[in-house]
């Protein structure tokens, strides 16, 4: 009985190795649960989706849709606005008062929010300087010269994220590869030479700004010599040296329209409001690189504005959305605008507040606010 078990026993081992050898031969498993860049870039349109990536993400980190991102950090952090306690709203953990007060460490969670959207946007860039070099342009369904074109407008693009975020950091690591990596930290200075590098590398396969070109809202020439000038105007501060006349140099190459317009010629629109219009994109002089939205096409929308709106803000300009009733001019910054600044009338609430559509009726505050006129 004893060996009749061993037997059997030792006959399912035998049997059961084999069936674990033979189903473990197969270590290429189909993937279901996201896309591979093997089962991907396999025709035009999948790789415009990846040149166009970058734009997308940089409404969460220039654009103020609701993340915490580089506009607060640069701005709450400087001496014009702040992002006072009202009531029981603004606390917020703190976060505003200690950017007003530079108070802040390296835990802070804007900050962190703020370096991960920038490094994720490079991470895009870099996916898509690789996997457009390393492919043939027939297996992406392009030509060689559009994929030049391409990897200039990724590279600009990746440039551009690293400007911002030598603005805001200074020290950063450069990493040109989405291959897991922990490059060492650069100085501004290295960085301030990578980014000038980039651009004079690819601004002149960047095409020129024109309505006409369908090229509104990504990288052209003009966007890289305005990348050029923000360098070269910082770089007594980033590079350690300053450089006025490159800068000048750059400028002139704008406004002699050498980049290309939006618009006819370069100019400064003709007053303070043609500029964000919703017809900006045709009727704007001045705009050389934008984050274009679509409100009638889309739901999406830029959230910078909802940091100064009231609560009750719809009243007041006869619109459809309310704000966090946030931001606020320092008194300070306020103060250096003349009286008769248009800016004051145009962009700043000052005052008592009235029903957009009745300038006679008060409108009313909410929360601590509750049933008092609103005053901004």
């Amino acid at each position: 009985m004893k060996i009749k078990n061993i037997f059997t026993t030792g006959i399912s081992l035998v049997i059961y190795c084999l069936f674990v050898a033979v189903s473990c031969t197969d270590l290429n498993p189909t993937v279901y649960n996201e896309i591979v860049t093997d089962n991907f870039y396999k025709n035009r349109e999948e790789t415009m989706s990846v040149v166009l990536r970058p734009y997308t993400h940089s409404r969460a980190v220039f654009g103020q849709t609701s993340r915490e991102n580089y506009w607060k950090l640069n701005e709450l952090s400087a001496d014009q606005l702040a992002w006072p306690q009202k009531g029981r709203h603004g606390y917020d953990d703190a976060k505003w008062i200690q950017f007003h007060y530079h108070t802040w460490s390296y835990s802070h969670n804007t900050i962190k929010d703020c370096w991960n959207l920038t490094f994720m946007g490079l991470g895009f860039c870099n996916s898509g300087i690789e996997n457009l070099s390393s492919r043939s342009v027939e297996e992406l369904g392009i030509t060689e010269e559009e994929r030049a074109a391409f990897i200039a407008e990724l590279k600009a693009n990746r440039a551009y994220y690293y400007l911002k975020a030598l603005d805001l950091w200074g020290n950063l690591p450069i990493s040109t590869t989405v291959q897991p990596s922990f490059p060492e930290t650069k100085s501004h200075k290295e960085v301030f030479e990578f980014v000038e590098s980039e651009i004079l590398a690819v601004i002149d396969d960047l095409p020129l700004l024109s309505a006409k070109g369908l090229n509104i809202g990504r990288f052209t020439k003009a966007a890289g010599y305005a990348m050029l000038v923000e360098l070269y105007l910082n770089a007594e501060k980033w590079y350690g040296q300053a450089r006025w006349d490159d800068c000048i140099k750059y400028c002139d190459l704008l406004m002699q329209g050498k980049g290309g317009a939006q618009k006819d010629v370069m100019k400064l629109d003709k007053d303070i409001l043609t500029t964000y219009y919703n017809t900006n994109t045709q009727d704007a002089y001045e705009h050389i690189l934008v984050l274009s939205y679509d409100y009638q096409d889309t739901n999406d929308r830029c959230g910078w504005s909802g940091d100064f709106y009231h609560f009750n803000q719809k009243y007041i300009y006869g619109g459809t959305s309310n704000g966090n009733d946030g931001v606020v001019v320092i008194p300070s910054a306020y103060d250096k605008f003349a009286d008769n600044d248009l800016r004051k009338k145009e962009w700043m609430l000052i005052g008592p507040q009235y029903y957009y559509n009745d300038p006679t009726k008060p409108v009313l505050g909410t929360d601590e606010y509750i049933g008092n006129h609103w005053y901004s």
